[in-house]
């Protein structure tokens, strides 16, 4: 058993030991883009993935850089948005209290039954 532990203990090392000619520092991530891509409003964007939006606008604005765990969650946003909207999901109907509810976009349309029949 102790066997088993130490190989999974070195697996864990080696994915934190920066491979060679990788860059050891985080790379710069563009918040906003990232945001228009997806086509997603700062609020919407701050709801779905759990970020308050004052933050969100301060990594925008230049004012602040995301690090720490926000970045990588930036990252994995990044590279499979989709990956952690189900996470992101998951965790809401586990524990719906745990995260800030998600604001549906605004729409211009008008609610269903506004239309007059003549």
């Amino acid at each position: 058993m102790k066997d088993n532990a130490t190989t999974h203990q070195r697996r864990f090392e080696d994915l934190l030991t920066p491979q060679q000619g990788a860059l050891e520092t985080p790379r710069e991530i563009d918040v906003r883009s990232l945001r228009l891509r997806m086509h997603l409003t700062q609020d919407a964007f701050a709801g779905c993935f759990g970020f308050p939006v004052a933050t969100l606008r301060h990594w925008e604005r230049g004012n602040r850089r995301p690090t720490g765990s926000a970045l990588v969650l930036l990252h994995v946003i990044r590279d499979n948005p989709r990956a952690v909207l189900q996470a992101v999901r998951k965790a809401r109907i586990a524990w719906p209290d745990l995260l800030p509810g998600a604001k549906p976009p605004r729409s211009s349309r008008a609610p269903p039954g506004m239309a007059v029949r003549l």
